[in-house]
């Protein structure tokens, strides 16, 4: 799949391969198993990486897992690829096949899963912790209709970490083995494409003026000089902090009076 890219830009190991296995419809306990796959797989030590080096592979090759939409999908990703680099799918069905017949190296799942609980706690006192934390919580909701990522994580965490045959992680590798849906896409940059796309949307403005009124364009010019007027203001949409002399009055506390009451 070719992205647009100029005459003349670097095209040479600047491309994108991703292997990407459909997890729609799979429980959210699953989900959560993958979030901490991923991070086990992205170790340098894991499987993964190791037979990214013994096959050859110089590109950096990772784990990611898109949960931000209703569909999600895991994804074995190479950055800095070129088209000949056919073997990420190779590579992440051998990783899953090793991992569901061996499962994964003690030591470094109890490192994961300890540096998985530290960060969890944490994460609630970030500076930006309600961001991050709203983020993740309005996510899952609109995926499954429920608040409880956070909890649905940690129970997922606790389940792995006790899980001393690693049932849980073969499980979850011999499961992705045979997925419903997968893909092999690669995105690879095509020299002269943003030329083409770059006229195509000329044409395309030009006819959409062509057809405006007067009155239509100079409403428009308004409303571009007013909005670039308003982005050039320093209002950063993440700070929240308050000066405590802009803090409101507290509500006065409402009277109450004691008295007793014969039944």
């Amino acid at each position: 799949m070719p992205f647009p890219v100029y005459e003349g830009d670097t095209v040479e190991d600047n491309g994108v391969i991703s292997y990407v296995i459909d997890l729609q419809d799979k429980e959210e306990e699953t989900i959560m198993s993958w979030l901490i796959m991923r991070a086990l797989l992205n170790m340098n030590s894991s499987p993964f990486k190791q037979k990214a080096v013994e096959m050859g592979i110089q590109s950096p090759v990772s784990v990611e897992l898109s949960t931000d939409s209703a569909k999600p999908f895991l994804e074995f990703r190479m950055d800095y690829a070129n088209a000949d680099q056919t073997q990420l799918k190779d590579l992440a069905m051998e990783t899953l096949t090793e991992i569901s017949e061996n499962g994964l190296n003690p030591e470094l799942l109890e490192a994961v899963i300890k540096g998985e609980e530290l960060a969890t706690v944490m994460s609630r006192n970030g500076a930006q912790a309600g961001i991050m934390q709203s983020s993740l919580l309005l996510t899952g909701w609109a995926r499954t209709g429920e608040m409880h990522f956070y909890r649905n994580y940690e129970e997922a965490l606790f389940k792995m970490a006790e899980d001393e045959d690693q049932e849980v992680i073969k499980a979850l590798a011999a499961d992705a083995l045979h997925p419903r849906r997968s893909a092999l896409v690669a995105s690879i940059p095509e020299p002269g494409l943003a030329e083409k796309h770059d006229e195509k949307m000329e044409k395309y403005l030009q006819d959409l003026k062509a057809g405006m009124s007067e009155e239509e364009i100079e409403k428009l010019v308004a409303d571009t000089r007013a909005f670039n007027a308003w982005n050039e203001e320093e209002q950063p949409n993440n700070d929240f902090l308050i000066d405590p002399e802009d803090l409101p009055d507290p509500e006065p506390v409402a009277p109450f009076e004691k008295f007793e009451k014969k039944i």
